[in-house]
């Protein structure tokens, strides 16, 4: 039910790992090359896998058991901003308990109950976006655009948003990205540009403190 090796390189080995196991531990997670996080964003999202066994001579379609987890030493291992919703990042504070047993059968046994209750497994949206704002913390993000347009969005259909203005949100960027943001000089210039650029083109509007863009956080339950 458990493996902690498996080979992204080699298609075949991933493909029976995916369908034969239950959890497969990613040891040093940051050895994960970005294109390779690109492929487990896609293999954790798929229910099923179409592939030909060895010596088979025809596709056939399988399930995928397998969930990941893993261990890091990086403090920012994620690279790939739109598939932080399919992590969990957890920083260990202290030793980890090798000793204590764990009762597994009253584990599997709890699992099985639930799911036949219907307990609800996935995430809501709501859940998904608190999730990827807990994940800015953990996410490498290597240019100021991609650090604000992970907070900020457009208002969508009937969405308000709010006003705020550039003070406001250099203020929060430092809040949320601590020492990974930095407000140097002409840092506010450079964020009104980005947030008015025809890509974007936030809503905006100039008050007596100077300019306000309407935007949406993606998550404020920080």
């Amino acid at each position: 039910y458990y493996n902690d090796r498996i080979n992204f390189k080699n298609e075949a080995d991933l493909n029976l790992g995916l369908t034969s196991f239950a959890l497969i531990n990613l040891d040093e997670f940051d050895k994960i090359t970005q294109r390779q996080q690109i492929v487990l964003k896609y293999l954790v999202s798929t229910a099923d896998l179409k592939y030909r066994p060895p010596y088979g001579k025809a596709y056939q379609q399988h399930r995928r058991y397998a969930s990941f987890i893993g261990t890091t030493n990086e403090p920012m291992p994620l690279t790939d901003p739109s598939g932080s919703r399919r992590f969990v990042c957890v920083q260990v504070a202290g030793s980890i308990d090798f000793h204590t047993p764990i009762d597994y059968r009253q584990l599997y046994a709890q699992l099985v109950q639930e799911l036949a209750d219907g307990t609800r497994y996935w995430l809501t949206k709501d859940e998904e976006q608190a999730l990827m704002t807990h994940n800015l913390r953990y996410q490498q993000l290597n240019g100021l655009s991609e650090m604000l347009l992970a907070l900020y969005r457009k208002p969508e259909g009937d969405e308000e948003g709010q006003w705020l203005s550039l003070k406001d949100i250099s203020a929060r960027m430092k809040e949320v990205y601590k020492d990974g943001y930095s407000e140097a000089h002409g840092m506010l210039v450079k964020i009104g540009g980005i947030l008015s650029q025809p890509e974007y083109e936030f809503d905006r509007r100039r008050k007596a403190q100077g300019m306000e863009y309407r935007v949406v956080e993606r998550c404020n339950k920080i």
